[in-house]
């Protein structure tokens, strides 16, 4: 009995903390250079897997565009985009449009890249 009583306490601590701190959505939020650091690692990663196979950096871009998603979905929310617009400003939605854009653009870019010329080097 007293096992779920601290149980029931412990979670209703957990979530009566997490309501009260809604207070301000910048705090949550990831930083813009986080951005640029993951988009470097996805190009990187992009292209050493188009390295290895002329379809891996396909793989690469799936993930990119399930994180890019849930970053687009936060932007675009009609109760916390315009707090986000708010709170951080233009400059911190379009530096996350591009990030997210280029995230998922340069693997597809790499893949095309490796295809094109998988396919000059067999036709010679």
């Amino acid at each position: 009995m007293a096992r779920q009583l601290a149980l029931a306490l412990a979670l209703a601590l957990l979530f009566s903390g997490s309501t009260l701190a809604m207070g301000e959505v910048a705090d949550k939020q990831s930083a813009p250079e986080i951005f640029w650091v993951y988009a470097v690692v996805v190009a990187c990663l992009s292209w050493g897997a188009g390295m290895l196979r002329w379809w891996l950096p396909l793989v690469v871009a799936a993930f990119a565009s399930v994180a890019s998603f849930g970053i687009l979905v936060e932007l675009n929310d009609p109760a916390l985009g315009p707090a986000i617009r708010n709170e951080l400003g233009p400059g911190y939605v379009a530096q996350a449009y591009l990030w997210t854009s280029g995230a998922v653009m340069v693997p597809l870019v790499i893949t095309a890249w490796r295809r094109l010329a998988m396919r000059s080097r067999d036709s010679k």
